[in-house]
């Protein structure tokens, strides 16, 4: 037996795209076969798995097609391996689906229609519908063809005065349309728990709606809002974070309210790393000659004489004075210092004339060559 359900507020930006798609993505690694159909011409739930959806189908075969008898439904459906759920992507077009559709006779129930004839031919568990933030045309038929509905409100004023409305045009569909339709989910979304707005309207909810809210919440993460530019839900863009133990404890409490079994999680062989080659395993290299054998220590061969290379660039330590490289090839802007001579030898000793060698008296009476130091004052 499968479950359908509907996720609608007229309010938009209360993250109703966000908990479609995750609750969605949750439940289908828990084993279900799990549909979403985007109703919404925004098709943000499609944009959503932008990385999953091919466009070019998409073109021809969506939920808009579908609805004008342009497409079968089983044409219009998208797999989506990474995330183990499959799609019904929306379109552009559908913003006129409700004028085009407007003269046709029962037009509140298309919907339920064609989804109960596909679903006799392709069952799956659970259908999961992303409503317009609106309650026109498009809302009815997805009200008409689910079983249950489950209404995310964010915890802020005017998103708590949008909730008395929409607790009328549920009464009136199952009055007029479906008599078997159950609200019993309420979620509180985008809550800051340290304000006291927050608080304040979920109490004022738990007074109007008594016993569907939920008792668990969702915050403002910063990695909900990024999984959708990277075309994941956040059990694949960050499955370890804090947003995805809400998101698994929202979840599961939305199905044991519902009445779906609470299973393991799996979690998907996404398609990027199944096409990754397994790693090679390192092998043993032959011994280098006169080295050591393969697994013992290596010995390195004898080093080559180095070339002589220009200077090159280095940067110089933090605090140090930087000085340019020396280029042998640029004049130098001053000439070097001569160097000393190098000393004559000595000639031998027969040729040194006999006054080259005075007397001992006369040695001491030379003059010395070191200059005389005055004694200080």
């Amino acid at each position: 037996m499968s479950h359908s359900i509907a996720f609608i507020n007229q309010k938009g930006g209360v993250g109703k795209t966000t908990l479609v798609a995750n609750v969605g993505a949750w439940w289908g690694r828990q084993g279900y076969r799990v549909l979403l159909i985007d109703l919404d011409p925004q098709a943000h739930l499609t944009l959503h798995f932008h990385s999953g959806i091919d466009e070019d189908r998409r073109e021809r075969s969506n939920i808009y097609r579908v609805l004008r008898g342009e497409c079968a439904f089983a044409e219009a459906v998208q797999p989506l391996p990474d995330e183990m759920v499959s799609i019904v992507p929306s379109h552009i077009d559908l913003s006129a689906a409700e004028w085009e559709l407007g003269q046709e006779v029962g037009r509140e129930v298309i919907l339920r229609d064609l989804l109960g004839a596909f679903l006799e031919e392709e069952p799956y568990d659970i259908i999961l519908v992303d409503c317009p933030p609106s309650l026109g045309l498009l809302s009815l038929n997805a009200l008409a063809a689910v079983d249950d509905v489950v209404v995310p409100v964010q915890a802020e004023f005017f998103a708590l005065l949008g909730t008395a409305q929409l607790m009328r045009v549920i009464e009136l569909v199952r009055s007029r349309l479906h008599p078997g339709l159950e609200w019993r989910v309420v979620v509180p979304t985008l809550v800051d728990p340290r304000t006291n707005l927050g608080r304040d309207v979920i109490q004022e909810l738990e007074g109007h709606v008594p016993g569907k809210v939920t008792r668990n919440w969702l915050r403002k993460r910063v990695k909900v809002a990024e999984a959708p530019s990277h075309g994941r839900s956040i059990f694949s863009y960050a499955g370890d974070s804090p947003a995805a133990d809400e998101f698994r404890k929202v979840c599961d409490e939305i199905a044991e309210r519902i009445g779906i079994e609470v299973r393991p999680a799996v979690e998907p062989v996404r398609s990027d790393e199944a096409d990754l080659e397994p790693p090679v395993e390192e092998t043993a290299s032959p011994p280098l000659s006169g080295g050591a054998p393969s697994g013992g220590k290596e010995t390195a061969p004898p080093e080559a004489e180095a070339e002589p290379t220009s200077p090159t660039a280095v940067d110089p330590p933090s605090g140090a004075r930087f000085e340019a490289p020396i280029d042998p090839t640029v004049p130098k802007s001053r000439p070097a210092a001569k160097e000393d001579p190098a000393p004559t030898p000595a000639p031998p000793a027969s040729r040194i004339p006999q006054e080259a060698h005075p007397p001992a008296h006369r040695l001491a009476e030379a003059p010395s060559s070191e200059p005389a130091v005055e004694d200080a004052p």
